[in-house]
């Protein structure tokens, strides 16, 4: 009998659906837990495995798991119900889980409604991941949606953690987009703790400098300024900038 637990277990491993009563009974037979033992776990609860044994067999469980959360958020939050929306965004936020950073953005760009949207916007400003600061700085780039770009850069200044490591990006956004998104640029490196990479910093001027060498096309005086005062925001964290870089 132990033999054909095994070998359930085993089976068990490749297929897509973990049915949690067969995987205990499974365990029952190879003497791993007991029958009062197995009356202890919760339905679904997976995390007991990890000290018996089977680490792998747990991680592929909790991957399946996810997959099919994250189908089901997807309806939730496009939904015309207002309210599983809006329960659907509690339970991510519970979660943490960043895998469903993509679709937040992806109904972000569907236009929900209000409540849904600055809600979404909310959890992704709180959301508190070393993860999510990488991940949003690379949504923001490639947005091509003006709107939304100047959301997410917003929830950038909104949040919490450290996006110093990501100076350069900033300032190149800044001179890449209209006054608005170089205004919330400003917001975002005046927030920074610092202190920058020294690539960071060179990196930056070199954005600058260019922008100062097309300045004759730019038409908006007021971002002009805006971008004269990030300008004097990198001399600042670097003594050794280019004269040139600061605005007239």
């Amino acid at each position: 009998m132990y033999k054909q637990a095994v070998k359930r277990i085993e089976i068990l491993r490749t297929i897509e659906v973990v049915h949690f009563k067969t995987l205990i009974s499974c365990l029952l037979c190879m003497r791993v837990l007991t029958k009062n033992e197995s009356k202890c776990f919760k339905y679904n609860s997976l995390d007991f495995l990890i000290p018996l044994g089977f680490c792998n067999f747990a991680s592929m469980a909790s991957i399946k798991v996810d997959a099919l959360k994250l189908k089901q958020w997807q309806g939730d939050l496009t939904s015309s119900q207002q309210h599983i929306a809006m329960s659907a965004i509690h339970q991510i936020e519970e979660s943490g889980n960043m895998q469903v950073f993509p679709l937040l953005i992806e109904v972000l760009r569907k236009s929900p409604p209000i409540q849904v949207e600055q809600a979404i916007l909310k959890l992704i400003a709180d959301i508190q991941s070393e993860e999510k600061v990488e991940t949003l700085m690379q949504f923001i780039q490639d947005e091509k949606s003006t709107t939304l770009r100047l959301q997410l850069l917003t929830c950038v200044w909104n949040s919490k953690q450290d996006f110093s490591p990501f100076l350069a990006e900033i300032v190149s956004l800044s001179t890449e987009g209209d006054f608005m998104q170089a205004l919330e640029c400003l917001t975002i490196l005046e927030n920074m703790s610092g202190p920058f990479a020294e690539n960071q910093l060179l990196e930056a001027q070199l954005y600058l400098k260019e922008y100062v060498e097309n300045l004759s096309k730019e038409n908006d005086q007021r971002k002009a300024q805006i971008i004269s005062d990030i300008a004097l925001f990198v001399k600042e964290q670097n003594e050794g900038i280019d004269a040139d870089l600061l605005l007239d």
